[in-house]
């Protein structure tokens, strides 16, 4: 089976980037991933969410650059936080025990929510008026 290209889309969610990378996430395609998150890094937006929603992972050997990503950016004060997973993503975080390693909430609003409630980033992220996220750790 031949698999897409993975593509990668970008916005801004307040003062939180949202990643949204779509297509098949291996071993062979995670440096688009990386190149992205590094630019980010380099720009420094410290609070990202990686919104899952069209992302496709073969193996929990994928989750390394977000592991990276996660340690590098608390490091500096930031926080990362997946959004949207499908069940074989969930499935994958699951079975590796990855889902504790992660913040990881249903959609895109509820993560952006949980960056603004995190101790760590709500100084930087945090508007007036954001409420506490369910942040769901446990699927």
């Amino acid at each position: 089976m031949v698999q897409p290209r993975l593509r990668m889309q970008v916005s801004l969610e307040g003062r939180v980037t949202v990643l949204r990378p779509a297509g098949w996430i291996t071993a062979g395609r995670q440096g688009i991933l990386l190149e992205e998150l590094s630019r980010q890094l380099e720009k420094g937006n410290r609070h990202i969410v990686v919104d899952l929603s069209a992302a496709h992972f073969v193996r929990s050997a994928e989750f390394g650059v977000l592991l990276f990503f996660q340690r590098e950016l608390r490091q500096q004060g930031g926080c990362l936080a997946l959004a949207s997973p499908s069940w074989r993503t969930q499935r994958v975080l699951h079975l590796s025990d990855l889902r504790r390693a992660f913040t990881v909430c249903e959609d895109v609003d509820e993560a952006v929510r949980a960056i603004a409630a995190s101790p760590q980033c709500r100084q930087e992220a945090s508007g007036k008026g954001m409420s506490i996220g369910r942040q769901n750790r446990n699927r």
